[in-house]
């Protein structure tokens, strides 16, 4: 399980569990069948000792309309918002998901489903206290335990995914034999696990609250790996990205400097046979570029503004062609060059240096890894 992501069993005889004061999302999952048997339940979130954010879900055989509800409660117990859903049956789980967007904003979603977005107003100070807890009825005899995964800063984009997921999980029956440990978060109150007669519902149930932890735990594990992955790969790819755009301005020095001396050759040869040497800002000569020039053309006209423009559409497309036309007008002055459009050096340039740099002046890198790889489909197609 990864550092920043925490999974805990929550159960109303349990008191509520620690969380860090960073924590970003929150995954609240529990058995339908288990809802379906209770009157209502209750989730808190308390940060620096204040109850920020209170949840209760009703099931449909306890309400007027036979609707499931979604009450957001304030942290007096006032209804701050009411929502009707039609009963989720169909999902083996009731999946609850709260991410923190600041200090005192929630947003929640029960199931996939958007509920509310509310902000707490905080007229006092607290006690730096950080804790999840849950809560039913106090007549129910049902027992209900709700497992909780906390996700950090970092690995909030995880959570959405995570909580898709949690939907249809079933504890698989092979978990069985690798319980362990695991099921020791679910305890009976008294601080071990549920010693209930083999056979009763409530040792079946304990036997699949273990079974679910260790095949959330497997889930948990699974996002991570996904996570550490993804961050792996996007490292290489900007470690390339890097790579490539010094690369493009090495060769674009070589290639003055390379150009300089030509300069310098043919003034020599020039006077030595009593010319006046050659003028400094002469045009280029297309017709002396490389076999590779038309892709290259190809690029820097056609592939790029195509590709910026897919990713991102029109408006940025504009600006930074804004931003292109700078940077080569730039470059033009540098070199002293009245060169033409079609000179190798100018599309070298062009394809290799400006418009990566005008993409990444405007744009993200994970924008310029997008862009880029509709540029190099758009250059296969037209290739």
């Amino acid at each position: 399980m990864s550092a920043n992501m925490k999974q805990y069993t929550l159960n109303p005889r349990n008191t509520p569990k620690p969380i860090d004061p960073e924590s970003r999302s929150f995954v609240f999952s529990f058995p339908t069948s288990q809802f379906r048997k209770i009157e209502g339940i209750g989730f808190i979130l308390s940060f620096d000792g204040l109850c920020l954010h209170r949840i209760f879900l009703i099931p449909s055989q306890r309400a007027a309309d036979r609707q499931d509800q979604v009450v957001i409660k304030n942290r007096n117990g006032e209804a701050i918002h009411m929502t009707n859903l039609r009963p989720r049956d169909n999902d083996a789980n009731i999946v609850l998901r709260v991410v923190r967007t600041s200090s005192r904003s929630f947003m929640t979603y029960l199931n996939d489903q958007y509920i509310a977005t509310k902000t707490t107003i905080r007229r006092e100070w607290g006690n730096g206290v950080n804790k999840a807890g849950v809560e039913i009825a106090k007549n129910c005899a049902s027992q209900v335990a709700v497992i909780l995964t906390v996700f950090n800063k970092k690995d909030g984009r995880w959570a959405e995914d995570f909580a898709r997921a949690m939907r249809n999980l079933q504890a698989s029956p092979l978990a069985s034999e690798s319980v362990g440990d695991v099921g020791a978060g679910l305890n009976d109150g008294r601080g071990g696990k549920s010693k209930e007669a083999p056979g009763s519902p409530e040792h079946c149930y304990a036997e699949w609250i273990e079974k679910t932890e260790v095949v959330v735990a497997q889930l948990v594990k699974l996002f991570a790996d996904q996570r550490k992955a993804q961050e792996q790969r996007e490292k290489t790819e900007h470690l390339g990205l890097d790579r490539s755009l010094l690369d493009g301005q090495r060769v674009q020095k070589l290639r003055a400097r390379d150009m300089t001396g030509r300069r310098r050759k043919d003034n020599v040869c020039s006077i030595a046979q009593g010319g006046g040497g050659t003028d400094s800002r002469r045009n280029s000569k297309p017709d002396v570029n490389p076999p590779d020039s038309d892709i290259i053309k190809l690029s820097a006209t056609v592939a790029w503004p195509r590709a910026i423009k897919h990713v991102r559409g029109a408006r940025l497309t504009e600006r930074l062609r804004e931003k292109y036309d700078i940077l080569m007008n730039d470059w033009i002055v540098a070199r002293g060059d009245n060169i033409s459009s079609n000179a190798y050096d100018y599309l070298v340039y062009s394809h290799g240096v400006a418009w990566p740099n005008a993409i990444l002046a405007k744009t993200t890198k994970a924008d310029y890894i997008k862009i880029r790889e509709r540029h190099e489909i758009i250059i296969e197609v037209l290739v």
